[in-house]
């Protein structure tokens, strides 16, 4: 019986690098032959790792009994207020343009 459980987890653990490589391999594949059509993509990408560089700098470290009940340290505590600040930005930004969209829709008409 172990052996059948050890050949199927070697099993997994081949299937699962396959499909990592897959995963990382094919988009790399297709970025680097079809540059110009993902330069946009790639734009977004770095437009989003800024946004969360400079909401991670900008994000307090707070300290209080709440976080030393959780044991929850000042990096914990930057690192989510980031979070919550990310989640708010992007938030904006989604229902902005939303906004924008809607806008663009009735000029776009008339």
């Amino acid at each position: 019986m172990d052996t059948w459980i050890n050949i199927g987890l070697f099993l997994t653990y081949i299937l699962f690098t396959v499909a990592f490589v897959a995963l990382i391999g094919f988009p790399l594949r297709y970025t680097i032959q079809n540059f110009n059509n993902a330069k946009k993509g790639l734009l977004a990408m770095l437009a989003i790792v800024v946004i969360l560089f400079l909401i991670y700098i900008v994000s307090p470290a707070d300290q209080g009994v709440f976080y030393e009940n959780a044991k929850i340290g000042p990096s914990e505590s930057k690192m989510i207020g980031a979070g919550l600040i990310t989640t708010y930005a992007l938030g904006a930004g989604a229902i902005l343009y939303l906004f924008y969209a809607e806008v663009k829709k009735w000029f776009e008409k008339s």
